[in-house]
């Protein structure tokens, strides 16, 4: 189904990463690849298989909890699924209410995901600075090599972050290059007006002048360049954000979570 970008107003598929035509973030992509849950039930499934522990990641799936420092997703009174975020001081954050389930799951799940990558990140800087974990004696050395792994396979997807950083450089360069192509052509549309009032002006005062103003531009035929025969497929080719998250990446350590990591005064 086609969207409008809420920034450049072009269209763009609802399962496109970013817009096309202006590369921002489709905040409301919908994700249809296989392996994500599309249903509160497939979300409680999906966490059940990849070991994460709800209750100590504050994630409440089909619930309605009302205490400080949660996330969740239910279904209310009025067949609307609603994703939600109690802050620190109790303030509720509504993320989405509305029909659409699998794109309220998706919300979750994503949130889920960003996380997992948080705790993982912070327990490998704690472990890189020899900081104690919540995890017992006996295979703190296991779970933190583990970390370092981890952490050395994060470092690496991000420094691969890169190849996007030249893909957004390349479109910055072709959107200077037709830029100038537009401002040159005003140019030259401006001198040919230009040239036009001159000669009624003088026509008007010198009686029989037949308009022997000359230009350079007079001659300049720029109606006949083919804006297609620039090409700037090169400049789009924007690959999917975050694919290369891979299914093994959930693994974080089991129940050595530590919410103290998550942000709670944020919006979400």
């Amino acid at each position: 189904m086609k969207i409008t970008c809420e920034y450049c107003g072009g269209y763009l598929q609802d399962t496109d990463e970013c817009c096309p035509h202006c590369a921002a973030v489709n905040k409301n992509v919908m994700r249809s690849a296989d392996g994500i849950p599309k249903t509160i039930a497939q979300l409680k499934a999906f966490a059940e298989e990849k070991n994460l522990p709800l209750k100590q990641m504050r994630f409440f799936v089909g619930e309605n909890v009302k205490e400080p420092r949660a996330f969740g997703i239910y279904k209310d009174e009025f067949e609307n699924y609603v994703v939600y975020k109690n802050k620190s001081d109790g303030t509720r954050i509504v993320r989405y209410e509305g029909k659409d389930e699998a794109y309220a799951v998706n919300e979750l799940y994503q949130k889920m995901r960003s996380e997992v990558m948080e705790q993982k990140a912070h327990k490998a800087v704690d472990f890189v600075h020899g900081k104690k974990t919540s995890t017992s004696q006996t295979n703190q050395t296991e779970r933190a090599n583990q970390w370092k792994e981890d952490y050395q396979n994060y470092t690496q997807r991000e420094y691969s972050s890169s190849g996007m950083q030249e893909r957004r450089r390349r479109k910055n360069k072709a959107t200077l290059v037709k830029t100038i192509i537009f401002i040159i052509m005003l140019i030259l549309l401006f001198s040919r007006m230009r040239n036009g009032i001159v000669n009624r002006i003088l026509s008007s005062v010198v009686g029989g002048y037949s308009g022997g103003y000359e230009s350079d531009y007079d001659d300049y035929d720029y109606g006949d360049y083919d804006y297609g025969d620039y090409d700037y497929d090169d400049y789009d080719d924007y690959d999917s954000w975050g694919d290369d998250w891979d299914d093994d990446d959930w693994d974080f350590g089991g129940d050595s979570w530590d919410s103290g990591y998550t942000d709670w005064d944020t919006d979400w």
